[in-house]
């Protein structure tokens, strides 16, 4: 269903779960606006769960929560990763690959 301009996928009958359909790479800009919205919408949603951005180390929302682990890196240009953070010899398996 969509809420707010936000694709969300429910799972579950008995209780309803709710969250992005791409929750490991999208993230909400206004997580109250959304779940108002979400409890007049239908069906209903008992728990609906969102990834804060990795760059947030503190908890920025008074929601329970549960830590969990993501791998990142910040990637802003594909010239400065190739270059600047990938490895000599991951730059050459790649070229050598692509032979």
């Amino acid at each position: 269903m969509i809420v707010c301009g936000q694709d969300i996928r429910v799972r579950g009958q008995i209780i309803r779960i709710g969250q992005l359909e791409a929750d490991t790479y999208e993230y909400l800009g206004d997580p109250p606006e959304l779940l108002a919205a979400l409890r007049i919408a239908h069906p209903k949603v008992d728990i609906f769960s969102f990834l804060q951005r990795p760059s947030d180390a503190a908890p920025k929302y008074s929601y329970p929560m549960e830590w969990d682990n993501l791998a990142v890196l910040p990637i802003s240009t594909f010239d400065k990763w190739w270059n600047e953070q990938l490895g000599f010899k991951a730059r050459n398996k790649a070229k050598q690959a692509s032979k």
